[in-house]
């Protein structure tokens, strides 16, 4: 077991450093990210609808979205920034899990798709939920492989990833509820904690609050709550909103970001004016 879950380790890292480029390439893979969530979100409802609801899978919550915006060190200078972007506490990614307001969603009988919209936000406005978190450059890589799987199946190019029956202990391999210990998760609340589907039941009848972080929550069967799926991948719709599911999970696991809006907006004016710097090769300074 130990053996997989290192192979698999190894795997994403392979990957993340096939991904990663220059840092004008960093710059468009964080616009990537902000896009593909909405684009592959809204394709994915579109195209697997009817298949979702005959397996009774509701996905992930449908008025949420994520925001993702790069945060820069202040002492690094703007010239000296495409060469070490990469080492760590220099550049880091704020990411927000955002609510979609009315207006911005479309209203199609049984079920509503998002209508993809500009990823900013306003501070303290109501459509943040929950904490923004810090990323790494290395952390936001891993999400964006994730995203970019996702996209895939919009697009119906995606590759299903080899079966394992490792039950290490991962970021994305704890399957048992929190409550039981004993079943494989089926519910995850808006908080991105989740249990089997009797504890929820049972627990939801006496408390509207989330059993582990406290978290209120207002719904039974809701836009808000989503099941998971299991590590069985029979289809494109259901694996994509286990990939779905999967990054909320581990966004949840990510430290706090303290960054105020003064913060992001001198890292966006930073990185404005180091992407305007003509680069130089490093052997000739």
């Amino acid at each position: 077991m130990g053996q997989t879950t290192s192979m698999q380790e190894d795997k994403m890292k392979k990957r993340i450093r096939q991904a990663m480029g220059s840092f004008m390439d960093f710059g468009t893979h964080l616009k990537n990210a902000n896009e593909w969530y909405a684009l592959a979100e809204k394709n994915l409802w579109l195209m697997f609808f009817p298949s979702i609801f005959r397996a009774q899978i509701c996905s992930t919550p449908k008025n949420c979205y994520l925001s993702f915006r790069i945060v820069i060190d202040p002492n690094v200078s703007a010239e000296l920034l495409p060469y070490v972007w990469r080492i760590r506490g220099n550049v880091a990614v704020e990411v927000r899990k955002m609510r979609r307001p009315v207006e911005m969603q479309l209203d199609l009988g049984d079920f509503r798709v998002d209508i993809p919209r500009d990823p900013t936000y306003e501070s303290g406005s109501s459509e943040t939920i929950g904490q923004a978190k810090t990323l790494t450059v290395a952390q936001f890589y891993y999400i964006y492989c994730f995203l970019s799987d996702v996209k895939a199946c919009a697009a119906h190019t995606v590759r299903f990833p080899e079966k394992t029956t490792s039950t290490g202990d991962t970021d994305f391999d704890e399957t048992e509820c929190q409550i039981c210990m004993d079943k494989k998760k089926q519910v995850a609340l808006p908080c991105t904690h989740s249990f089997c589907l009797n504890c929820f039941q049972h627990w939801s009848t006496q408390s509207q609050t989330c059993p582990i972080c406290r978290a209120k929550f207002n719904c039974s069967e809701g836009d808000e709550l989503w099941q998971l799926t299991s590590d069985e991948v029979e289809d494109l719709g259901s694996y994509a909103t286990d990939l779905v599911a999967r990054i909320y999970e581990y966004l949840d696991k990510r430290d706090r970001s303290n960054h105020t809006d003064e913060d992001i907006k001198r890292s966006a004016e930073l990185y404005s004016a180091a992407i305007a710097v003509k680069q130089t090769p490093l052997r000739k300074f």
